[in-house]
């Protein structure tokens, strides 16, 4: 079983079955749980089926305490650019 799962909220999915999910991932052995919202740039991260940390893009940082990872919220949101030559 992989420690963290990650799951990207898409625009037709609602919360109430990937936190459904979680609660089936936390049974399996997974240590932690991530929801990415693209649109509100905000990570949850869910360190057991019962607590979890909600950080947004002025938050400056994602941290999981359970898995000891700290990531920088700009660099996940940054705005990719897109160049083609002709």
């Amino acid at each position: 079983m992989p420690l963290l799962a990650i799951e990207i909220l898409s625009p037709t999915q609602g919360t109430a079955g990937i936190f459904a999910k979680f609660r089936a991932y936390f049974a399996a052995g997974i240590k932690s749980c991530w929801l990415v919202d693209p649109t509100l740039r905000t990570i949850t991260v869910c360190s057991s089926p019962k607590e979890l940390n909600i950080y947004k893009l002025a938050d400056g940082e994602v941290v999981d305490e359970v898995l000891d990872i700290r990531l920088p919220l700009n660099k996940i949101f940054a705005k990719k650019t897109v160049t083609t030559s002709i």
